[in-house]
């Protein structure tokens, strides 16, 4: 079996590419995000090294992590950034090693948010499938759909790898600037695309 990373800034239409993917084909996504919310739960090793770091103060009254507080934070500090990322990236790295076994299709596909030519889930990827979109549109998508003030949202933007960066690193892009057809018809494209590639 073949794994694609999934890849684009936030509110480039991740979730709803993948969606379509298992939909229309079948094809499952390890989604990376929510590895990662899994690997800071309460009493979780993630969560207690991510306090002795951030200290108590980014928990909420139910001593859950408290992820807005968290995000103003490391997308205004890059070393505190960093330091929060050598603590997720490898409980996800294992945590995706573990639902690639479970997979049986002839490939999957694997959400992750923020890609980078360092990044150590680029071992685990034969492709790169990059969702291309207009600043614009992220940032409308994002405000609406996260609540989020729009200095944050620029913010993460702006922490998140560019579209440049993005394009030397993909071996595949797909345009999500227009209607839900058109993200449809060449999904389907790409898909018949990967099992010519993936059968030879």
């Amino acid at each position: 079996m073949k794994n694609i990373a999934l890849t684009g800034g936030i509110g480039c239409g991740k979730t709803t590419v993948s969606n379509i993917f298992l939909k229309n084909f079948g094809i499952p996504t390890i989604d990376t995000d929510l590895l990662a919310r899994q690997a800071v739960t309460k009493g979780s090793s993630g969560l207690t090294q991510v306090i002795s770091r951030f200290g108590s103060d980014i928990l909420n009254d139910k001593d859950e992590l408290d992820r807005l507080k968290l995000k103003k934070i490391i997308f205004f500090d890059k070393d505190k950034r960093k330091t929060l990322e050598k603590i997720i990236h490898p409980i996800v790295n294992r945590l995706v090693k573990e639902k690639i076994r479970m997979i049986t299709s002839h490939y999957c596909l694997i959400a992750v948010p923020i890609l980078r030519k360092e990044s150590t889930i680029m071992s685990l990827v034969d492709r790169v499938l990059f969702i291309d979109c207009k600043e614009s549109i992220r940032i409308e998508r994002t405000v609406l759909r996260d609540k989020l003030e729009l200095p944050l949202v620029k913010k993460i933007i702006k922490s998140q790898p560019s579209r440049i960066e993005l394009k030397e690193m993909a071996t595949d892009i797909i345009q999500n600037n227009d209607s839900f057809s058109e993200l449809n018809r060449d999904i389907g494209k790409l898909h018949e695309k990967f099992i010519r590639l993936f059968e030879r």
